[in-house]
């Protein structure tokens, strides 16, 4: 045989082999990346002085996350399904350190695909670093910053539900304002941490720029004190019509005791954080509780979902007063959920940018960031009565644009009762 026909033979072959190949590598459909769950990661605090607040919190995740997986999870598009979501989280002990700690170790060794919120503001503060460096975004709870903080920080994955201080403040002042003719002396007590500071020096600029009475006592004390007397004391001396103090749960529960211990009775009594918790209304009798005011930023009454929610909570877990915690962590999730599914990825950066720039619309009322803040904040003012944690003042917005929210609300007892001898 002719040695260039079989050169031209072989030529040939090898032509179609390469043929071949090449329009099978152009036929083949691309593989979709295999994913069977959303790992999503966070710290709260069972431990330590947030632990009550924390553990409603930490349970709020939970029964969102068995209700999201009730529907089938959360569509991925990029997967072409929906994913249920797992959780991934350790006690931080309520310590901002081994919070930061925790939430690189979330990130670096568990690679969650997200975050979820810590509880209290000092702690969503110590993770701040973690998260920028990493490029993941925590949608906040628990937490107040003022906006030059914010500022300072220069965040732009840590997003807050909850709204500034001077925002809670300002909610504060009007409805004490509300007893203008009725108030001429006010005492404003608050524990010494970031959050309840910067509530306190609001709260006693604008009852003095509004002339409403004046602010006999303007005092702090530590975080974790176990007496109070001292303080209380020098309250009673100057008889105030109203009593605010900027709190957490320790300390919430704590000056309520020593107030009906001195028998020091204002006509407004107004708590911040712990006022609101299981921990709270178990600690005190009806008679004890009734008339005290403490601030959230919902109810169940509000919107059928968020009853849905909560019903689903007291079914998993036993009553609980619709605290604070409970609220603010749905918000959080579920409007990290709305960011995901508009996103249609996992893709932090990508959610971040979502989270920046639309509105959600969710059973706790509308998000929209503007500044790492939510402006539609609700600011409720709750107040026990016969038991029970019933709206009495809710506001809609934030500093200084706050409105009246067209909410139901029950009547107000005014004045507090004396306390119970």
């Amino acid at each position: 045989m002719d040695k260039r026909f079989l050169l031209v033979l072989v030529l040939a072959l090898l032509a179609v082999v390469v043929a071949m190949e090449c329009t099978q590598q152009t036929t083949q459909t691309p593989q979709k990346p295999t994913k069977e769950s959303i790992k999503i990661g966070f710290t709260v605090s069972l431990s330590g002085p947030g632990a009550g607040a924390g553990t409603e919190q930490y349970r709020a995740y939970e029964v969102w996350r068995e209700w999201v997986n009730s529907k089938g999870g959360i569509y991925i598009p990029e997967y072409g399904k929906k994913l249920p979501v797992e959780f991934v989280y350790y006690d931080d002990a309520s310590e901002p350190a081994r919070a930061k700690s925790l939430y690189e170790k979330l990130i670096l060794e568990d690679k969650v695909d997200l975050l979820l919120a810590p509880w209290g503001t000092f702690i969503h503060l110590g993770i701040v670093p973690v998260i920028e460096k990493y490029k993941i975004p925590v949608v906040g709870n628990t937490a107040g910053v003022d906006i030059n903080k914010i500022n300072e920080l220069g965040t732009k994955y840590m997003f807050f539900t909850w709204p500034t201080p001077q925002t809670s403040a300002l909610a504060y002042t009007m409805f004490v304002e509300q007893f203008k003719e009725d108030v001429n002396k006010i005492a404003i007590l608050y524990v010494q941490s970031d959050f309840t500071v910067a509530n306190a020096k609001w709260n006693k600029k604008f009852i003095e720029e509004r002339g409403i009475g004046e602010v006999v006592v303007f005092e702090g004390y530590p975080f974790g004190t176990k007496d109070l007397k001292g303080l209380l004391l020098k309250v009673k001396e100057t008889n105030p019509d109203v009593v605010i103090v900027h709190s957490y749960p320790a300390d919430a529960m704590l000056v309520t005791a020593q107030m009906k211990e001195l028998n020091i009775n204002p006509k407004i009594f107004m708590l911040g954080v712990g006022g609101q918790i299981l921990a709270f209304e178990q600690k005190f009798d009806d008679a004890t509780k009734e008339g005290i005011i403490a601030i959230n930023n919902w109810h169940p009454d509000f919107y059928p979902e968020a009853k849905e929610l909560y019903d689903l909570y007291v079914q998993k877990y036993g009553h609980n007063p619709p605290s604070h915690a409970l609220g603010l962590a749905w918000l959080s999730a579920i409007t990290l959920q709305q960011a995901i599914e508009k996103a249609g990825s996992l893709d932090p950066v990508k959610i971040q940018k979502v989270l920046a720039s639309e509105t959600f619309s969710t059973p706790f009322g509308e998000v929209k960031f503007e500044n790492q803040v939510n402006t539609k904040s609700l600011i409720v003012l709750e107040q026990w009565q016969k038991g029970e944690l019933r709206p009495v003042y809710v506001l809609r917005g934030i500093y200084p644009n706050l409105e009246p929210a067209n909410l139901p609300l029950a009547d107000l007892e005014y004045p507090k009762p004396q306390w119970p001898r």
